[in-house]
């Protein structure tokens, strides 16, 4: 019979409350819920009750990580997107459990998928679910929303016209998507164009209507400034905007190391306005094709940060050995 109680010890605990780091830290556990949280001296259980102890030694305990923008049938192989989809969602899925596993035996207990192909991440979820395998908690877009020939299109819903785009989120709530992923300028796939915008205005606006209607928010992904501009008017919740390298006629977006937006323009503004959040990364850069493909001028940030401009998960990588589970963000007291 297991022990009602547990009590874990670590040197510092970091609570995510900004307050100071605690030293010689300890925490009370029933269950999955968190009863104390303190120091050895003055984290106790019930008096008679049956304790378990975990000792972390010299290293930190903090609340699970978040990851608002993972793919999880990723390879990270190197190979393109439109040569990932190629393979059986079959594989697909067992790829999405291993990698949503790997996030949560690291310290991420929540993700945000941000694209997958068909149905795959939520059959994930359904083993989950099952106890069938571990993960985070699965925030699930499953196929964004994309033009004709758009980013992500290899594997996205692809819709022309506001009719589509309001059947594509409708289609996508049936399947379970706790949110709209829109592709609302070119990327990295090879077809697009990363400096354009690619649905109209009045498209982006179907889907972010037809997504609020449904009690979900709309997220976008965006690499030109006219890209920004359309999704803000088109009523973008929170718009996951890549650094952009196009001048506009109200000055040059540029974003700063943490994400807020510097520089002058109407633009810049309302990003800051509309509290978006800026996935960072390396600028746009040419993006050289076999010959035998189609050439697209620009890669986006997709390919990884510089070490000019780390991207925060990036910058969290190597610092302190930390222990970060996942009962540490499920229920507090």
């Amino acid at each position: 019979m297991g022990s009602d109680f547990k009590i874990l010890k670590a040197a510092r605990l970091i609570d995510g409350s900004g307050g100071p780091v605690q030293e010689r830290a300890a925490i009370l556990l029933e269950g999955d819920t968190i009863r104390q949280v303190g120091t050895e001296e003055t984290v106790t259980a019930p008096e008679g009750a049956s304790v378990e102890e975990v000792d972390y030694g010299d290293k930190t305990i903090l609340p699970g990580l978040i990851d608002s923008h993972v793919h999880l049938i990723g390879l990270g192989d190197g190979r393109a997107g439109d040569e990932l989809t190629t393979l059986d969602d079959e594989i697909l899925t067992l790829q999405a459990a291993r990698n949503a596993r790997a996030h949560l035996y690291s310290g991420v207990t929540t993700v945000r998928d941000c694209g997958a192909k068909n149905r795959t991440t939520f059959l994930l979820r359904n083993a989950v679910d099952m106890g069938i395998t571990p993960a985070p908690r699965l925030l699930l877009a499953g196929r964004p929303m994309a033009i004709v020939g758009g980013h992500l299109s290899y594997f996205g819903i692809q819709a022309t016209g506001p009719d589509e785009c309001r059947a594509g989120v409708r289609q996508l709530v049936k399947e379970g998507a706790d949110f709209i992923k829109i592709t609302a300028t070119g990327g990295s796939t090879r077809t697009s164009d990363a400096l354009r915008p690619s649905f109209n205005k009045d498209e982006l606006s179907a889907i972010c209507d037809e997504a609020h209607k449904f009690g979900i928010h709309a997220a976008a992904h965006c690499a030109s400034s006219q890209g920004m501009i359309n999704a803000l008017e088109a009523g973008i919740d929170p718009a996951f905007l890549r650094r952009a390298a196009q001048e506009i006629d109200t000055g040059a977006i540029e974003m700063s190391t943490w994400g807020k937006v510097v520089g002058d323009g109407e633009t810049s503004l309302r990003l800051e306005e509309n509290l978006a959040l800026i996935a960072l990364g390396a600028r746009p850069r040419p993006y050289r094709c076999n010959a035998s493909r189609n050439a697209c001028p620009y890669r986006s940030s997709l390919v990884g940060p510089t070490p000019d401009t780390p991207s925060m998960s990036a910058s969290l990588r190597g610092r302190t050995a930390a222990i970060s589970l996942r009962t540490l963000s499920l229920n507090t007291m």
